[in-house]
């Protein structure tokens, strides 16, 4: 593993170490083992650095069992904002999104960087960039990272008028709570915006937990999952839609249903790891209701 690891990091450079960290797990991320589903993390550090401290990994429920038994196992029901809520970003809009923020990079560029003819940092992640949150996790400890911030807090509630809700997701989120489950919203989305869209469902959340300011705290890092869990524990679950809630529900040491909606959905999530799918709310909506009442 460390042969081939090696070699899939030397086709990058150090300025991309986060889509070399993506290509390495993609390459690495399961390995066949007759009679079990493995799967494997890595993480990347600068050469000389202390190795970040491995998070407790809970396998992923297997797709044979019942989401009726899932969730009756949760205490905590965590639900991704964009995608299991709603669609803040069409594929469109979230590139202009991104393609807004690397402007204004472009527009706060190091004068020092222009005369010695020293490329962008923002090109490559124009490059790789199809959602403003690449963005802010490619900047995340560029001096640019806060304005970055401010813009796509901007961005995000201009978005809010015009993005659908997810069905079946209000009936969804009351249903677990007359169960008893507390219900948060975690995301890496501005909490002005996530609270801005959920005003007029009035929904019985026990929280919402976005974006810090700290924006290396993004996911796949678990800030946002911990920040709702009391004392996180191996049976609560995470509703989500992309590899870095999987990776973060991992890191936390949750369960992970994931929302894949469309064949390429699914494949992103099932090549990061992802062993229970659902291509709608329904199934998760049905067996929420199949739970006794608290």
């Amino acid at each position: 593993m460390r042969e081939r690891a090696a070699a899939i990091t030397a086709r990058y450079a150090l300025r991309r170490a986060a889509g070399a960290e993506r290509a390495v797990n993609n390459e690495l991320g399961r390995r066949p083992v007759p009679g079990l589903v493995v799967s494997c993390s890595v993480r990347l550090a600068p050469e000389g650095a202390t190795a970040p401290v491995p998070q407790p990994v809970v396998a992923a429920p297997s797709a044979d069992v019942p989401l009726t038994e899932m969730l009756a196992r949760a205490r905590t029901v965590l639900v991704g904002f964009d995608g299991p809520v709603a669609r803040l970003f069409s594929a469109a809009a979230a590139r202009a999104a991104a393609l807004d923020l690397l402007a204004l990079v472009s527009e706060h560029r190091d004068p020092e960087d222009a005369l010695t003819g020293r490329p962008l940092a923002a090109q490559a992640a124009r490059e790789a960039s199809v959602h403003p949150l690449d963005v802010l996790r490619a900047f995340a400890r560029h001096r640019l990272g806060p304005l970055l911030r401010e813009r796509l807090d901007e961005l995000e509630l201009r978005a809010v008028p015009d993005a659908p809700t997810t069905h079946n997701c209000a009936p969804l989120v009351r249903a677990l709570h007359g169960s008893g489950r507390r219900v948060s919203v975690v995301t890496d989305v501005g909490v002005r915006a996530v609270h801005r869209y959920l005003e007029p469902y009035r929904l019985p959340l026990d929280g919402v937990h976005g974006r810090a300011e700290d924006l290396t705290r993004l996911m796949p890092e678990p800030d946002c999952l911990l920040r709702a869990l009391d004392r996180p524990a191996p049976a609560d679950v995470l509703i989500g839609s992309s590899p870095a809630e999987l990776a973060a529900a991992q890191r936390a040491g949750i369960r992970f249903v994931g929302l894949a909606r469309n064949p390429t959905a699914e494949r992103r999530l099932r090549e990061a790891g992802c062993e229970f799918t659902v291509s709608s709310l329904g199934p998760l909506l049905e067996a929420a209701r199949a739970l006794p009442p608290a």
